[in-house]
This record gives structure tokens, C-alpha cells and sequence, in this order.
């Protein structure tokens, strides 16, 4: 049984708490180090500023890695086995979010796409049963119409070029 940690992520009108494997090994260290060089910048005077730059690099691409006793290959930097999935419950209890378990033990929330491209629509998913909602805006919104026109009943009506001689 692994215990999880989180973190919420914040995607204008959705909200997704986004669990991340914990209290054993993480499937990231295993495979990746951080690496760091330094840059100095000189400024006006006798001021100088050292900065560090920092990121993770992949390490032991291929070789056999282990998180929390299941054993699995380094790939791009994270140990992933199909085993790291078994026990762990992926389930934000949030309908407008497709749940599943990563390669690597991660839960991934991915939102419900429900736009439509159509400009004469609200669109959102209903958080009561993962249902996409569609309104028509209001009669005579804009919707790209270069000639004049709008919306009309939820479709995009566009004026044709008037040409005179």
C-alpha cells in the first residue's frame, strides 16, 4: 500500500488535485540527479552575482531500477514498471476527470474536454456526473463574421460581402 501526497493545479475554471506517489521510493530519484552549473553576471560597478542553474538529468537510462521493492527499467529519467499501478487507487472523486494510473505508480487526472469550437456555445463539463454541457449564447454575439452577422440560436450566421458596382 503506498500513501500518497498532492498537489492542486489550477486550469481556469477546473480545479484538479493532482495525487503524487509517496512515503517510499520516488520513481524520479531513481532514475534522474540533479545537475548544476553556475553563471556569473557582472553588473555596473563592482557587484557581481553568481547563479546557480539547476535541472534533473536523466541517469542509468535502461538499467533495472526499484520503487518500493518493484523492479522496473529507467526510461527519460523515471523508473516505470506495469507493477507500480497495482494497489494504487486513482480516483479524484471528481466526475470531469478521466482517471488512471501512470506507468511509473503516478495518478493522472486529465480533464473532460468539452469544447466544441463552436463560438455560439458556452461550454463545460456538469461536475454532478461528467456529462459535457453546451449553451447557445445570446442572439447576436460576435463569432468572426467579417461582413457582418453572429450568433443565431447557438450557430455562428455570417453576413455574405455585399458587392456593388
Amino acid at each position: 500500500m503506498r500513501c500518497l501526497t498532492g498537489f492542486i493545479l489550477s486550469l481556469g475554471l477546473a480545479v484538479l488535485i493532482i495525487p503524487s506517489v509517496g512515503c517510499g521510493e520516488d520513481p524520479v530519484s531513481a532514475c534522474s540527479e540533479e545537475q548544476c552549473s553556475t553563471t556569473t553576471t557582472y553588473g555596473c560597478g563592482p557587484s557581481e552575482r553568481v547563479t546557480p542553474r539547476c535541472q534533473m538529468v536523466p541517469i542509468n537510462e535502461g538499467e533495472v531500477c526499484f520503487v518500493d521493492g518493484v523492479s522496473g527499467f529507467c526510461v527519460e529519467g523515471v523508473c516505470g514498471a506495469p507493477g507500480l499501478c497495482e494497489g494504487v487507487e486513482c480516483d479524484d472523486s471528481y466526475a470531469c476527470t478521466f482517471d488512471e494510473c501512470a506507468w511509473d505508480g503516478r495518478c493522472i487526472f486529465t480533464p473532460i474536454d468539452c469544447i466544441d469550437d463552436n463560438y455560439c456555445t458556452e461550454d463545460w463539463c456538469d461536475a454532478s456526473d461528467g456529462s459535457c454541457v453546451h449553451v447557445a449564447k445570446e442572439d447576436g454575439t460576435g463569432c468572426g463574421c467579417w461582413f457582418g452577422g453572429g450568433c443565431e440560436d447557438g450557430e455562428c450566421k455570417c453576413e455574405p460581402p455585399v458587392i456593388s458596382f
